[in-house]
């Protein structure tokens, strides 16, 4: 809530200085136009087209472009709960794996959009063409584990998806409301999904025995065997304080959206795997040097119990996360689109998780400077991590580049701390 209440305060004060001089200029303004009126009638003649300029300002909506075409659109990120960005910076870099108290959990997340184009008709209705490649991994391993204390059966989770994607885009007008689709084609290029890996680490010795099965789309001959999977976008949009008649009231001027992500239609099928099984580690082994030595983890400790991989073929069926999320685009300033705020709620489902259900929730800021500067600021809890993201749109009609960053974390207290780490950019051409 403090973080919350900060992000708004900062906007707040951005848009009060960033503007001073209009304000000034409209007051001059008016008092020049009450000096100059030189009677009743020319002076509500005056009011009234200056409340009908009011009127059509707030109505006009910048038009998005009727042709676009995107190029390199890419995001990624990281994450740890080792080491910050000020860790790594640092000549000596000092780990002190006794502060893991529950998991450790590492990340990496790449989405890359090659080329996308949009034809868009009036913002009446419009079509679209996208392709996407999506690589998210997860390794969650026990706090036991990372600090070598003692344990029996310690299970750590390891998963990663690679998706390919073309999908076609359509948005049509219902009086005021949008509705967007956007069915589309996927397969899944590679595919791990694991919890079979135990740690033990108790008189006997210390041991990693693990077992996982990577799929992918191809055999070891590299041909195809995978067969594509298909699923559904569907979002609405609706001006919900407009269509009630309540947009001018100050602080009512709002709209309301729900967007859903992952619909499923067809699961895709991975037929060919490669599985990978061992125990790494040794009957009696003095990590701390406890016996009297120097303590190690001895020469022999990584090569005991590493099998060959075997490779098989396996139906496994396989769908992408479900995702929905309910927003509102709330306009404080008299309907202004100078400032917005977007409050989001939802919840996510993934299969790759031991636990597939997730909630998503945050806050969104957007100043918007005529259409040609754009700044967001936002906080949220999504893809079961808390980010805090820096957004900057340059639109130069003809081109427009995007650029921006984040950090992240698993604890809503460490994001800030840059724990994880993530970029994006953007470049879109059209008129």
């Amino acid at each position: 809530m403090k973080k919350i209440t900060l992000f708004i305060f900062l906007f707040i004060s951005i848009v009060i200085f960033a503007f001073p001089e209009s304000n000034s200029k409209a007051a001059a303004s008016e008092s020049s136009k009450t000096t100059k009126a030189s009677d009743t009638k020319a002076k509500a003649k005056k009011k009234k087209k200056k409340s009908g300029k009011k009127d059509s300002k707030e109505e006009k909506i910048p038009m998005r472009r009727t042709f676009e075409i995107g190029l390199a659109n890419v995001s990624l990120g990281a994450i740890n709960d080792l080491l910050t960005v000020d860790d790594m910076l640092k000549e000596t870099i000092i780990i002190d794996l006794d502060k893991i108290q529950d998991n450790m959990n590492i990340g990496f997340n790449l989405c890359a959009s090659p080329i996308f184009i949009n034809v868009n008709i009036k913002d009446k209705w419009g079509l679209g063409l996208s392709t996407k490649i999506d690589a998210t991994g997860n390794f969650i391993f026990p706090g036991n584990m990372m600090s070598l204390k003692k344990a029996v059966d310690e299970q750590a989770q390891v998963n990663a998806a690679v998706f390919a994607e073309a999908g076609i885009s359509w948005f049509f007008m219902v009086d005021k409301l949008k509705i967007k689709l956007k069915p589309s084609i996927f397969y899944p290029v590679a595919y791990l999904d694991s919890d079979d890996i135990y740690y033990n680490n108790n008189s006997d010795g210390l041991s990693i025995s693990y077992n996982a099965k990577l799929f992918t789309a191809w055999d070891e001959f590299y041909n195809i065997t995978a067969t594509p999977g298909f699923d559904l976008y569907a979002g609405i949009e609706f001006p919900f304080a407009k269509a009630l008649g309540i947009s001018k009231i100050p602080l009512l001027d709002f709209g309301v959206g729900i967007d859903v992500y992952g619909i499923n239609i067809t699961r895709a099928t991975l037929k060919n795997y490669s599985e990978y099984s061992g125990i790494i580690g040794s009957e009696k082994i003095d990590i701390f040097g406890e016996e009297g030595g120097q303590g190690g983890f001895g020469e022999d400790f990584f090569e005991m119990g590493l099998e060959d991989p075997v490779y098989g073929m396996e139906n496994k069926l396989v769908s992408r996360p479900f995702r929905a999320q309910a927003w509102l685009d709330w306009r404080p300033f008299l309907g202004s689109r100078l400032f917005t705020i977007y409050p989001m709620i939802g919840f996510s489902i993934n299969p790759l998780y031991d636990e597939p259900f997730s909630k998503e929730y945050g806050i969104k800021g957007r100043l918007d400077i005529k259409n040609i500067f754009i700044a967001e600021l936002s906080i949220k809890q999504e893809d079961r991590l808390w980010q805090d993201s820096l957004n900057l749109i340059l639109n130069l009609r003809l081109i427009e580049l995007d650029f921006g960053v984040s950090v992240k974390s698993r604890e809503f207290i460490k994001d800030l701390s840059a724990g994880g780490i993530g970029a994006n950019f953007g470049l879109k051409l059209g008129w």
